[in-house]
């Protein structure tokens, strides 16, 4: 399968990830905040059950299967097939790989952004990726905030650029030839992603149905790929608000 052809694809997950990615960003930060609170001498650098990781562990054993020989198990786990997690891995790897220590060998890189696919495809808990893939909880929660972060880095410029003048007036012809809609460049939307409520916040996550959220606004051009995106603001605003300050 050609490069070309994984585009659509890895940009519909990577804006997938990117909605996902504020919110989880700011979990990972207030828990950072807490972390060491009570906690008394370390008394493993590796945990007994980790240490069997490369017997036991997801990633080498059930990930490394599928990833060869069940396609279709492969991509339930993190929704994309297994050439489309090279490719983004090859983008990524720079940004992954961490250097090993006399104390410890450093996680692969395929490991922690598989970890984090994972998490984002399925949404399970720190202490499911813990057991799973038998890495220390305090290291997914380090793992998923750096991947996420790396993958806004390193996509966004590539899927998502400022667009230019130039493109704004070609999508606009491209709105009027395909749906006879004059002086449009982008047809825009937006969702409340439900959240817990953050402390000391007050009423500003609180949306219209009633729940604590933040905003993902989107543009798409006359061919349904988005344009733009705008994720994390407060659930109180209104979708048609949300421009006016971007646009000042």
């Amino acid at each position: 399968m050609d490069n070309d052809e994984f585009v659509p694809v890895l940009l519909l997950s990577a804006v997938g990830l990117l909605f996902l990615m504020y919110n989880h960003l700011q979990l990972l930060k207030e828990v950072e905040s807490h972390m060491g609170r009570g906690r008394g001498r370390r008394r493993w650098w590796v945990r007994p059950v980790n240490r069997a990781r490369e017997r036991q562990g997801f990633y080498h054993n059930l990930m490394a299967e599928t990833q060869l020989a069940d396609h279709e198990e492969f991509f339930a786990n993190v929704r994309m097939w297994p050439e489309q997690f090279e490719f983004l891995h090859n983008i990524l790897r720079a940004r992954l790989e961490r250097q090993s220590t006399n104390m410890r060998e450093a996680l692969p890189s395929k490991l922690r952004l598989g970890l984090t696919l994972m998490y984002l495809a399925q949404g399970g808990t720190i202490q499911s990726l813990h057991d799973e893939f038998r890495v220390g909880r305090s290291t997914v929660y380090d793992i998923i905030g750096e991947t996420c972060k790396a993958i806004w880095d390193l996509l966004q410029p590539i899927f998502l650029p400022q667009p230019t003048q130039e493109d704004m007036k070609r999508m606009a012809d491209e709105f009027f030839q395909r749906w006879q809609f004059p002086h449009c460049f982008g047809a825009v939307d937006g969702r409340h992603m439900r959240i817990k409520a953050p402390p000391n916040t007050g009423s500003q996550f609180i949306n219209y149905k009633g729940f604590f959220s933040i905003v993902l606004l989107a543009v798409v051009d006359a061919h349904y790929r988005f344009t733009f995106v705008d994720i994390g603001q407060y659930g109180k605003l209104q979708h048609d608000l949300l421009l006016t300050p971007t646009c000042n």
